[in-house]
């Protein structure tokens, strides 16, 4: 017996028998463990700079975690050919330094991130790399989809900040002619301005609703058919005060004879806004911007153009995208959220056509294009001009409103007493009670979100009264959700309105019950 052998303490390797027990013991182990492990053994050049490792030994987790079979005995640019030269570089230093190392890193050429930890091996000299990882590919991909979901949500907002300026223009103007004047026509156009502007607020307040939605490009379009001139009047309405203040003028070829388009005309005014409004900021002082449609086969054409600073030639196929910014680099005029046009392409690809940027480089002007389906077998619907629809009058009508802000209280009694009815005003649910029993109210238009004792519950009360059941309910709050008007109907509610009601439909149902009170009126 070769006794050094024996006092040495080695494992012996004796042809035929079982694999020693240190390396049976040591392999199962390394085979066992969740996180994947690996043996390099790093290459450098002449200079001295890593440029490869090769593998000398790996654990079953290693082939598992990075998809990487029978890596043992090659190298890492043989198995993943362009890895990039970080991976290199960072083993490299491990070897130099003699220094472990504790990192997170990515692989777009190997699609996987790894938590890593690398520690030198052997002796001074050694070019050998012990690393223990974990595959951290999909807590990567859910961190960076959280972060996707908050960039959309910080996008959404700034956007629905840029939307809801625009109609308050126009509703400011409008309400400082009504100050002014008490010319009929001039307050009558005022009315129509306010009344298309709210319709545009209202709808961005709809959406702000529905923030998850919107988020992940699920807005709905309210789609009929429309007199595409209606949202290119709006649109026009939103931008005269920035005309005004910028000295240029608009010149707007509109046809008499109605252009029809299946559409959502608030979305569509959205549009047109922000290109008449892209148009006029980037145009000096005493410029023109025009607006022009046209026909083409099956589509209309919407033009849009100016002679401002125009856009580089380079880029035009880039001003949609989230954040470009239509001005040239380095300008004084760059500036603004850069989302005006990414809300500009998405609509009008809602609405099934298309936008183009047109120019001839700096300095030369922009034309945008917009294509949207030209509908010819249908009229528009006449929605936009209900409140000019004569409806009976309220004479003799006992209505309460019930509501804890007292303008909106004021404001509902004026509209209401203005339409003969006869309005006691409350402003939380045990007054709406005790008047009620006193008043005998015929109709009692209620606030949900009331202090102390909510709308739901002053409902319920009043239909167990006596006279509950001859009383029109109707609620009328800023929960407008499914689950709220569901939850109205159950407390005894005949209707649920949202803020601010649409006051044609609710003149309407008041009419209708007035009848039923009093049948044999007029």
């Amino acid at each position: 017996m070769d006794n050094r052998n024996v006092t040495s303490g080695e494992p012996q390797e004796t042809p035929g028998w079982p694999e020693p027990i240190v390396a049976r013991d040591y392999r199962a182990l390394f085979d066992s463990i969740d996180e994947g492990f690996c043996i390099i053994d790093v290459m450098f050049d002449a200079s001295g700079k890593a440029v490869d490792y090769r593998f000398c030994e790996v654990n079953q987790t290693f082939e598992r975690q990075t998809g990487l079979v029978n890596a043992a005995g090659r190298t890492a640019r043989e198995m993943v050919p362009g890895l990039e030269a970080r991976w290199f570089d960072t083993y490299g230093d491990v070897v130099v330094t003699r220094q472990a190392k504790r990192f997170v890193e990515g692989s777009e050429v190997m699609r996987h991130w790894f938590d890593v930890y690398a520690f030198p091996l052997g002796p001074e000299g050694s070019k050998e790399v012990a690393i223990v990882f974990k595959d951290i590919t999909s807590e990567q991909l859910a961190l960076r989809e959280l972060r996707e979901n908050d960039r959309l949500k910080d996008e959404f907002l700034a956007m629905l900040a840029h939307e809801l300026r625009n109609p308050m223009v126009p509703i400011q103007a409008a309400l400082y002619q009504l100050r002014q004047s008490t010319d009929a026509e001039t307050v009558r156009r005022a009315a129509d301005v306010i009344d298309r502007q709210m319709g545009q607020l209202v709808r961005l307040v709809d959406d702000l609703m529905e923030v998850s939605r919107v988020t992940r490009g699920k807005v709905a379009l309210r789609s009929e058919p429309i007199e595409l001139q209606y949202a290119l009047h709006g649109a026009i309405e939103a931008v005269e005060p920035m005309l005004k203040k910028a000295g240029i003028r608009l010149a707007a070829d509109l046809p008499d004879a109605p252009i029809i388009v299946d559409g959502d005309a608030v979305r569509l005014t959205q549009v047109f806004t922000n290109l008449l409004a892209n148009a006029i900021k980037y145009s000096p002082a005493g410029s023109n911007v025009g607006l022009t449609t046209s026909s083409e086969k099956d589509e209309v054409l919407v033009t849009v153009i100016d002679d401002g600073i125009g856009l580089p030639t380079d880029r035009l196929e880039h001003i949609f995208d989230m954040f470009a910014q239509l001005g040239p680099r380095g300008t004084s005029v760059q500036g603004g959220l850069g989302i005006g046009l990414t809300l500009v392409r998405t609509l009008v690809e809602m609405h099934g056509g298309s936008v183009e940027a047109h120019s001839e480089g700096l300095g030369r002007g922009s034309r945008f294009v917009v294509r949207l389906p030209h509908r010819r077998d249908e009229s528009p619907l006449e929605a936009a001009e209900v409140h000019d629809t004569p409806l009976c009058k309220l004479d003799g009508l006992r209505v309460m409103v019930v509501d804890d802000n007292r303008e909106i209280v004021e404001s509902f009694a004026d509209w209401l007493q203005a339409q003969g009815a006869v309005v006691r005003v409350c402003q939380d649910g045990h007054e709406a009670l005790e008047a009620a029993t006193l008043w005998h109210p015929h109709v009692v238009m209620l606030d949900l979100g009331l202090s102390g004792l909510d709308g739901w519950e002053v409902a319920r009360r009043l239909r167990a009264d006596p006279e509950g059941l001859s009383r029109l309910l109707i609620a009328i709050s800023g929960w407008g959700q499914p689950a709220d008007i569901e939850r109205s109907r159950r407390a005894g509610f005949d209707d649920h309105f949202t803020k601010p009601p649409p006051l044609a439909r609710l003149q309407a149902v008041l009419c209708e019950h007035r009848d039923h009170v009093f049948p044999a009126a007029d």
